[in-house]
């Protein structure tokens, strides 16, 4: 199986009045053909960063300052704007972003936004645009009546599949997705959840699912990377992080959903996220963590190769 995604050793910084923001810091992890990756984390810890980074969408004061980010053994950062726009973004990579309301235009109708991402992509007419607007509504299970309907005639729910038809516009073969069901109510995540995994099986989609809820990834993904305070503290199948976490942090997120298995206890994280303008020497989940020692305050744990696919970065397990 071929890698379509290869991340290694990303450094995204945000420049602010008060410094420099290490936003994410050193991480690397691959993504193969048809697999679906989860990324998950609290938030700020830098999961939407990693995201803007793949699609060059940082805002002005983000650079990525070290690191790769490969698209089929393409170098993604060293390309030019417009060859990436004409090549890359949206007929190869497509992002739905968190906040459908938002992203949404509110005076164009929801039919014309879609065909316009066409449009700009394809050479075909204005009225093959519209068609194939159509049965993206339609794949992603909005009537096609409501082509000519605007944003604010949709609920919450639909103008997020609106936005999933977007991004699947222009037949990408790798789509992220970042916090699909924020804001909406628990039957409606359901259903984007639903036609996500719909659209993963039947469009034969690679995808990064980027999200502070472990049981999302459980029901998407086949790998999970948890991502703590602009790093990567542990990756692997979501069976396995799921059933033996072996970092202390992804102990405590696996720990803080219910079980259908039956188990009772409901646990926090103890403590807040660091301030990545300064954050904590050493392990930087050790002002948090019940099993930390003296090393975990004063080095870095490195981030190792434990087994077949499986990484983790904490001085508890290299110590075993």
């Amino acid at each position: 199986m071929g890698m379509l995604l290869d991340i290694r050793d990303l450094k995204v910084y945000y420049s602010t009045l008060r410094g420099s923001v290490k936003a994410v810091d050193g991480i690397s992890f691959s993504i193969g053909k048809g697999r679906s990756y989860g990324l998950v984390g609290e938030s700020g810890c830098g999961k939407t960063t990693v995201a803007l980074a793949i699609t060059r969408l940082l805002p002005p004061n983000g650079e990525v300052v070290g690191g790769e980010i490969r698209y089929n053994g393409i170098d993604l950062l060293s390309m030019r704007e417009e060859e990436l726009k004409r090549k890359i973004r949206w007929k190869k990579i497509s992002i739905v972003f968190q906040g459908s309301l938002n992203a949404l235009n509110p005076v164009f109708t929801v039919g014309d936004q879609i065909a316009e991402a066409i449009l700009l992509h394809e050479d075909v007419d204005k009225e093959e645009a519209r068609q194939r607007a159509m049965e993206l509504l339609s794949l992603v299970r909005i009537p096609t009546e409501r082509v000519d309907y605007y944003p604010h005639e949709l609920s919450g729910g639909q103008r997020q599949r609106v936005m999933i038809a977007m991004a699947l516009a222009c037949n990408p073969e790798f789509t992220i997705f970042d916090e699909p069901t924020t804001a909406l109510d628990v039957i409606t995540q359901a259903q984007i959840l639903e036609l996500i995994k719909d659209l993963q099986e039947r469009l034969k989609l690679t995808t990064m699912l980027i999200t502070h809820d472990l049981a999302v990834v459980a029901e998407l993904c086949d790998e999970v990377g948890v991502m703590y305070a602009g790093k990567l503290v542990e990756s692997g199948e979501i069976e396995e992080i799921y059933e033996s976490p072996l970092h202390p942090y992804t102990e405590f997120l696996v720990r803080t959903f219910p079980s259908i298995r039956g188990r009772k206890e409901f646990v926090e994280v103890p403590g807040s996220p660091p301030n990545l303008l300064n954050p904590p020497r050493g392990c930087r989940f050790h002002p948090r963590c019940p099993y930390a020692m003296e090393i975990c305050r004063k080095e870095e744990p490195e981030y190792v190769k434990v087994e077949e696919g499986r990484f983790v970065s904490c001085h508890r397990v290299s110590r075993r």
